[in-house]
Parts: C-alpha cells; structure tokens; sequence
C-alpha cells in the first residue's frame, strides 16, 4: 500500500524547530528521511517503527535551525515508490516572527495579525520570555 504521510511542527522556540513525519499504514516498508530546500539529507532521530499485520507506521523527527522549507521523503524501493511531504519553517529570534507550517492561508492569516504575540499563540512560536521583558 502507498504511504500516507504528514508532517508537522511538533514544538518550537526561537531558535529552533522541532518536525515530525508520520508514516502510516505502509507496505513494504519505506525508508523515510528528512531534507532541507536543496535535498541534502538531515540528520534525524531514530526512527520509531511499528508494526501490525505486515503494515509499517513511522515516526521520523529531526530539529531544525534555519527559516526554510522542509521536506519528508518516504522511498518504497521494493516497488519503486516514493512521495513526499513539504513544511515551511520560519525561525527568528525574536518575538515577532513566527514558526508556522507552510500552508499559505496560515502565512496570511499572521500577515493580517497585528502584534506578534497573538500570531504566535497559533504558531506555537515561544514568546513568552520576550513578552515578559
């Protein structure tokens, strides 16, 4: 069976962002990596398998540093197969930028808020020691 696949920020500060891809219900099993705009493969976690009657499900996380768009790859080689899940990081180190996933309508959405603090509750961005300031 084809992998479905989503990524997600898991947590988030300034500085860095936590991602995860989730792999579900695949068959055989995908190897799943992470890689940044250019494709050059990210240092991750180790993967969490598991499996139920032949299916494999995949967790996959890695850390990023750098405002950018990201990129879940899973490869069936057994069948030739592979898809893809991108995620747009923007990290600032300050208050009023915001780490968010990449849909456009959320990008609009912060672009129409005024006040960085009211974005980042959406966002997850961690502002809460810049706005205690």
């Amino acid at each position: 069976a084809a992998p479905e696949l989503s990524v997600t920020i898991l947590d988030a500060t300034n500085d860095w962002a936590l991602l995860q891809c989730e792999v579900q219900g695949t068959s055989p099993k995908p190897k799943v990596e992470w890689q940044d705009s250019a494709g050059n493969i990210l240092s991750a976690e180790e993967p969490q398998v598991s499996e139920r009657r032949g299916r494999y499900d995949i967790i996959l996380q890695t850390t990023v540093t750098k405002t950018g768009r990201y990129r879940c790859v899973a490869t069936q080689e057994d069948i030739s197969h592979q898809i893809y899940a991108e995620i747009f990081v923007h990290i600032s180190g300050s208050c009023f930028g915001w780490v968010f996933a990449g849909w456009t309508a959320l990008a609009a959405v912060c672009g129409l808020v005024v006040g960085g603090i009211s974005c980042c509750a959406v966002t997850k961005c961690c502002c809460t020691q810049n706005a205690q300031r």
